[in-house]
């Protein structure tokens, strides 16, 4: 699902109110028509800087341009042909009045969504509208790597609290609805947004309720999707979700079986797996996107912890992590290791045989790492502090339980409001238990100081 809010004028002239949003701001008073974006941008915050960096994304350059592709940047960015999942951004706003028990929240908050004061729409972080008209809802690198920490948006952390799979069943649901009918949809739409819509908002929201691409699930899908749980998705469709993981010191080897190279084919294969003609990937267009968006990445760095230990306990601490964690976490850190050596559970691993992988290789996907057996990615360990899902799947659910034997880890605990069980397929907490042979004193020196990191 796509949110995509555009600007008829986003490549034209810097000066004056862009076409496209009702609030995108001019330039500050005095200011001359030649001035940089860069410039106007510096000058501007909150929704007014939102608005204005949507509608001349164009005009970005180095980290404004990474801000962007990291949070606005939707497939139809890169290609103003694509549909796929994407809504329009009045049938979007539409359907909690539609269809309130799916969706009781309006700011989407009860999928794990964070409230988003800047945005010029009010939308929530991760759910853009792309900067291209006409403006379609899509989600952006940001519904999953955004999160609430101390207080504040941390953007590359792991949103643990996002309810991926529901909001898209519900969407998938809400669509299916014999409800949904183009008289609905536009009496619901005037309501939402306190007018009445433009001639040219109903032919949108018509020409698309004729042509929407938006596949209906199978019950097997369905099934697959609802497993997922908070801050866990599957889009690979192996039939087993993987926590959201955290971009901070991400290098080298993607994905928790290290099966991807690089950040620009992470990203790339991404969109692929959303629906994006590879061709489209390959423009001039997604390049400078993509290396904007890989440098912004690199840049992200993780908030601090707020708890302050004694200098003795992060000394031993240190002492702890340089004996038992470094050798992997430090200098082998986003590399791999074989499945076996770490014990974690198996099943999304064992799903892509090599032949399989290969296939995906030949059809265009760049960057793909050939397995002959499972191997396991080693994390880097930023931003450990604020985690609340550990390993591969989630399923342990603090540092303190993780230096814990496996036989002694919670099977059954609360996360964002669901449950999660460890004894179902794909859910083990089995495995990992390096460091579980640590006296109490050193455990707790080794929590403190990876708190500190």
């Amino acid at each position: 699902m796509a949110i995509v809010a555009t600007c008829t004028g986003a490549s034209g002239a810097i000066a004056g109110t862009p076409m496209g949003y009702d609030h995108a701001p001019a330039l500050p008073p005095g200011a001359e028509a030649s001035a940089s974006v860069g410039r106007v941008m510096s000058s501007l915050s909150g929704p007014h800087r939102t608005a204005y960096m949507l509608a001349h994304w164009h005009g970005l350059q180095g980290q404004d341009l990474g801000e962007f592709a990291f949070k606005y940047m939707t497939p139809r960015t890169l290609s103003r042909s694509f549909v796929g999942l994407s809504i329009p951004l009045r049938v979007f706003r539409a359907l909690p009045v539609l269809f309130p028990r799916r969706f009781p929240d309006p700011t989407f908050a009860n999928y794990g969504l964070i409230r988003n004061p800047a945005d010029p729409e009010g939308l929530p972080v991760g759910l853009e509208t792309g900067g291209s008209s006409p403006r379609y809802v899509d989600f952006t690198c940001a519904a999953c790597h955004a999160a609430i920490v101390n207080g504040n948006i941390a953007y590359g952390a792991p949103n643990a609290s996002l309810r991926y799979g529901a909001l898209i069943l519900n969407l998938d649901a809400a669509l299916a609805d014999s409800r949904f009918t183009l008289d609905r949809i536009e009496a619901a739409a005037e309501t939402a947004a306190s007018r009445s819509l433009s001639v040219g908002e109903k032919a949108e929201i018509s020409a698309w309720l004729r042509h929407r691409p938006f596949p209906h699930l199978t019950a097997s899908a369905r099934a697959m999707i609802a497993s997922w749980g908070p801050g866990r998705m599957d889009l690979a469709a192996s039939g087993f979700p993987a926590r959201i993981p955290a971009l901070y010191g991400a290098r080298g080897l993607l994905n928790c079986d290290g099966s991807e190279r690089g950040l620009a084919n992470e990203i790339r294969y991404h969109l692929f797996l959303r629906g994006m003609a590879y061709q489209d990937l390959e423009t001039s267009r997604a390049d400078r996107l993509v290396s904007a968006l890989v440098g912004y990445v690199r840049s992200l760095r993780p908030p601090a912890c707020d708890d302050f230990e004694a200098r003795g306990v992060l000394l031993r601490g240190a002492r702890v992590f340089g004996k038992h964690c470094a050798s992997c976490h430090v200098t082998h850190a986003n590399q791999v290791l074989p499945l076996e050596l770490v014990g974690t559970d198996d099943k999304r691993f064992r799903q892509d045989s090599p032949l399989s992988q290969l296939f995906l290789g030949w059809s265009g996907v760049r960057g793909l790492q050939i397995r002959l057996w499972p191997m396991v990615k080693i994390p880097p360990l930023e931003g450990l502090w604020f985690r609340t899902a550990l390993l591969h799947n989630g399923s342990v659910p603090t540092l303190a339980d993780l230096l814990t034997s496996p036989d002694d880890r919670p099977p059954v605990f609360a996360r964002a409001g669901s449950v999660f069980d460890t004894r179902l397929p794909g859910n083990s907490n089995r495995g990992h238990d390096f460091g579980t042979h640590l006296g109490p004193r050193d455990k707790a020196a080794l929590i403190a100081y990876l708190r500190s990191r």
